[in-house]
């Protein structure tokens, strides 16, 4: 049987109240009454999809999928903002469903497609400036692997951050020091500045700058590659009664009926999912998603933990989701993605079901080793820190993690250790670094989802301890992807038993 460690029924824990839950054919009293629950037909009559995660110089297609038979025929694409030396060029199919482009500016698009007659289909993404690296200063370079597919500290590079002070002002402070040169900028990172890693006048520069007014922090630069394989988090397993204990159990033990008693969600706002690979047409999800930008064919994990947060209620099928309305963006892996996630217009939260810190550390964690312990705080600090900028970048919006599964994955390694303290995972968001001193400093909009099961006990692989918000139910039944994400036939659409 699969697992999960809960981050996506943290989304019903935190909002319950603001955006709702699911439904199901139950005769429980707290049920809605039938005209509060939204129908396929009531959902959106096209998802956007995106062939590829936005990136510079690299073309991908926006496709509209229509979920109704009386859907529009005919669209006209527009660009209606783009970075201001861009030139973006739209590659309009013949069919007017779809049209193809190349980003070649780092910046804030928006494309819209206008349909002959009805609403009109916005969309917005962000493309981040590709910095330059030296790969022999990434720690743990591997030569026989590609470095799209590694992540580390960069040693000879440092963020000069601060929440003040624009990108001038921090050139102006950085000119007044010979040790650096700029390599370029960031809005959620700050001013990327490279170093002689060897020298003691770096080192000396670097102390320097952490006391100058004005700013808060310089940081070591983490790179992850577009094709780092990040570790998602285990895949739910989810529609009998709400009152038996059985494939709903999860929603019965967060009291959910309550909840949809007050609200079934809203359509003001959308709920952001970064994850691995969506089946947006699968019968229980269609029209739940506004758009689709991973439709990786090898991940089916995205599709069971937006099936767990939005599969469609009421409907005779499959299984109850948790929030009736709020319809689903769904993106990728990754601080880009994130960021690309809640630049969007009308993304109130995000669910984020994955490591932020690569396997390969955690399996060699010795938590008896001095050495040890030392190595992955510093790293998890590291590889947190831009996160934590991104959290602060988006004040008024809510962050949830899955709090991870403990050691590679829940696996173990080979001292025999599986959960571990929240410090030494994902939770390290949750921790500000002082001179290499882990503080804890919680940030108010995110939130660390530890796993309970049945026993509303932690299962032996969920991570823990002070850094963990909140534990959700984990181990139960959701939607799985079809073989086709954009196919629509019934008889392929499956679920996670």
């Amino acid at each position: 049987m699969k697992r999960y460690t809960g981050s996506l029924l943290a989304i019903s824990l935190t909002v319950l109240i603001g955006c709702g839950g699911g439904g199901s054919d139950s005769e429980d009293t707290s049920t809605p009454s039938d005209d509060n629950n939204p129908t396929a037909e009531n959902l959106s009559k096209t998802t956007l999809v995106y062939s590829d995660s936005p990136t510079l110089n690299k073309e991908f297609t926006l496709t509209i999928k229509d979920n109704v038979t009386d859907a529009p025929s005919d669209y006209s694409w527009e660009i209606t903002s783009q970075p201001a030396t861009s030139n973006l060029q739209l590659n309009v199919s013949a069919d007017k469903k779809s049209s193809s482009l190349i980003p070649t500016i780092a910046g804030l698009y928006k494309i819209t497609a206008s349909p002959s007659a009805g609403n009109s289909i916005d969309t917005q993404f962000l493309i981040a400036t590709k910095l330059p690296i030296d790969e022999t200063k990434l720690e743990g370079f591997d030569s026989s692997i590609e470095l799209s597919k590694q992540a580390g500290i960069v040693s000879n590079q440092v963020w000069l951050y601060s929440k003040t002070l624009n990108q001038a002002a921090l050139q102006s402070i950085v000119a007044n020091y010979n040790s650096f040169n700029v390599i370029g900028f960031d809005k959620v990172r700050g001013l990327l500045l490279e170093f002689d890693d060897t020298t003691t006048q770096s080192l000396t520069d670097i102390n320097a700058l952490k006391s100058t007014s004005g700013v808060d922090s310089v940081d070591p630069r983490v790179f992850v590659g577009n094709d780092f394989e990040y570790a998602l988090l285990k895949i739910p397993d989810d529609g009998s009664a709400f009152d038996d204990g059985g494939d709903n159990w999860q929603l019965e033990s967060i009291e959910a009926t309550k909840a949809w008693d007050i609200t079934t969600g809203s359509s003001d706002f959308f709920i952001g999912i970064t994850d691995g690979g969506y089946s947006p047409q699968h019968e229980d999800l269609r029209g739940r998603f506004k758009e689709s930008i991973d439709n990786d064919l090898d991940i089916e994990h995205g599709t069971g933990v937006a099936g767990a947060i939005a599969a469609i209620s009421d409907n005779k099928k499959g299984i109850s989701g948790i929030n009736w309305s709020n319809q689903l963006i769904a993106n990728g892996l990754g601080f880009d993605a994130l960021n690309n996630i809640m630049s969007k217009d009308g993304v109130l939260l995000s669910n984020n079901s994955w490591s932020l810190i690569p396997n390969s550390i955690a399996r060699r964690f010795n938590p008896d080793s001095a050495n040890s312990v030392e190595e992955i705080t510093r790293i998890s600090l590291a590889q947190t820190g831009d996160y934590r900028k991104l959290a602060d970048e988006f004040p008024t919006k809510l962050f949830v993690f899955g709090a991870g599964n403990g050691i590679a994955n829940g696996q173990g390694n080979s001292n025999g250790v599986f959960g571990v303290d929240g410090l030494y995972g994902s939770p390290a968001l949750h921790y500000e670094d002082q001179d290499g001193e882990a503080i804890l400093s919680k940030k108010d909009n995110v939130m660390f989802v530890a796993a309970h099961l049945r026993d509303s006990k932690l299962p032996y692989y969920s991570n823990y301890g002070e850094s963990v918000d909140i534990a959700a139910p984990s181990h139960f039944k959701s939607t799985k992807r079809n073989s086709d994400p954009f196919e629509a036939e019934v008889e392929r659409d499956e679920y996670f038993i």
